[in-house]
């Protein structure tokens, strides 16, 4: 499970940032995360049933930045970084800042994966 710190870190890598850039994208980083982690909960959640997991029963907050995001690692790890790049790093450059919010829409819509079963006929047979 990553930190909030964590995927700040990947999320300013993917903007071409160095550790100085750091305290230029810190003040909106655990809003922007919030956010993206409300708009993802039920993403989130159902890939965590499909995973045989509980699903988490209110959307975490995130209050500081050694707070842990107990979401599944395809979101802390790929998907929370690219949305939050894009929205932070469109301030600083809007073309590039949209190209990682079409990946991140992209990206979210294709986590869940379909699972099929067999099934028993529900027809009484005469």
């Amino acid at each position: 499970m990553n930190t909030a710190e964590e995927i700040f870190k990947t999320a300013v890598t993917m903007m071409f940032g160095e550790q100085a850039d750091e305290q230029d994208y810190k003040p909106f980083w655990v809003n922007t995360l919030n956010w993206m982690m409300a708009e993802n909960f039920k993403t989130n959640n159902a890939l965590r049933v499909l995973r045989g997991k509980e699903p988490l029963t209110t959307i975490p907050l995130i209050t500081d930045m050694s707070d842990k995001v107990e979401y599944e690692d395809e979101f802390t790890r790929y998907i929370l970084p690219m949305g939050c790049a894009g929205y932070i790093y469109t301030d600083d450059d809007k073309g590039v800042g949209a190209e990682y919010k079409n990946k991140y829409e992209f990206e979210r819509t294709q986590v869940l994966e379909a699972k099929y079963e067999d099934i028993e006929s529900g027809y009484i047979q005469e």
